[in-house]
């Protein structure tokens, strides 16, 4: 399905965004919540 490989594209580059931001900040919490999201 083309619209759910869309769908997994966005989520995959939203985490990565969420990811470099939470880096940034040096926060060891939201690293574990991302784990949990995955």
């Amino acid at each position: 399905n083309v619209q759910n490989k869309r769908i997994e594209n966005f989520n995959a580059l939203r985490l990565k965004l969420l990811y470099y931001v939470w880096s940034f900040q040096n926060l060891p919490f939201p690293l574990m919540f991302a784990e949990l999201r995955i």
